[in-house]
């Protein structure tokens, strides 16, 4: 007979396997056994942040902090998906209430910071990130959010030195590399910007990079393999086709500390930031394996219904 250990490791490998469906059953197994076993519901917030089911991770949230107010996890998942709602108020409370728990854990700091960008309140914003770098100096997410809004505030310099720092905590990061080429391109730093945009394209090369991952990925390359073209005044052969609406699209500015902040970024490479773990899987099963898993959940809704 199975433990309530043993269906947790098994919902655990069949998340990072991207088999959500199954995962959740699983979960719902260790819930029948123990339905005070906290680390189960942080795989549900996961599980339903995965689906971008964000309400129903909402009230799993809010079923944990009735089994335990003070569980850390439950409000700063709380605040990742009110985020993704686009309900930044709400986010910002949960975001509070996770920091009240625990005032030295990052993840909140980062998550109030995004949300306090999106709202254009970018001092505030600052302030968040250098909060959370308090505690974790090489957080990746803050160091890059840290830097997008001194840019924002003309202070490249200081920008710089926190992609620096970003890309001391991981060499392989696309996206620091990314926002620091075209910050040094904006500083007249020509050369500099040409051979950040040469690793990324090394990246690229090794297949660290799907370049037909999706639409995100491939806009994200051929504008890679543009900017060196433009420095470096060559032709770069083979840039991976896109359509003029995919061209017509900004690539996100958004800093992701979880997987999953979401599908704009899954053109980001795979990096060890909380809540971002499923990049190895290939994004078309992915999609795939979410709608099946949200039809299958549907219908059991129905039939709960039906009962």
């Amino acid at each position: 007979m199975k433990t309530t250990r043993d269906w947790f490791d098994e919902a655990n490998t069949l998340y990072e396997s991207g088999k959500f469906l199954e995962a959740d059953e699983c979960l719902n197994e260790v819930f029948a056994l123990d339905n005070k076993f906290m680390q189960a519901y942080r795989w549900k917030f996961k599980l339903f942040y995965s689906l971008g089911q964000y309400r129903e991770m909402i009230k799993w949230c809010d079923k944990a902090i009735e089994m335990d107010p003070n569980y850390f996890f439950a409000y700063n998942s709380k605040g990742n998906a009110y985020r993704q709602l686009g309900r930044p108020i709400q986010a910002l409370e949960a975001y509070n209430q996770a920091i009240a728990i625990d005032p030295v854990h990052p993840f909140p700091y980062t998550g109030k910071a995004n949300v306090l960008g999106d709202m254009g309140r970018h001092q505030e914003a600052l302030d968040a990130y250098n909060d959370g770098l308090k505690y974790n100096p090489e957080n990746e997410s803050a160091l890059i959010g840290k830097a997008l809004e001194l840019e924002f505030f003309g202070r490249d310099e200081e920008a710089k030195e926190a992609y620096d720092k970003g890309l001391e905590t991981n060499p392989r990061s696309t996206l620091c590399l990314c926002h620091r080429g075209k910050l040094l391109r904006r500083m007249g730093r020509q050369q500099e910007a040409l051979e950040d945009f040469k690793a990324i394209k090394e990246l690229i090369d090794s297949g660290f990079v799907d370049v037909n991952n999706n639409a995100q990925t491939r806009r994200f390359v051929s504008e890679t393999l543009r900017a060196i073209e433009e420095l470096n005044n060559v032709n770069i052969q083979n840039a991976p086709a896109i359509t003029q609406r995919e061209q017509n699209e900004p690539i996100t500015q958004q800093i992701i500390g979880n997987r999953r902040q979401a599908r704009e970024d899954n053109y980001l490479v795979p990096e060890n930031i909380e809540n971002n773990r499923d990049f190895d899987m290939n994004d078309g099963l992915k999609e795939l394996e979410s709608l099946r898993s949200k039809f299958m959940l549907m219908q059991k809704e129905l039939k709960d219904i039906e009962k």
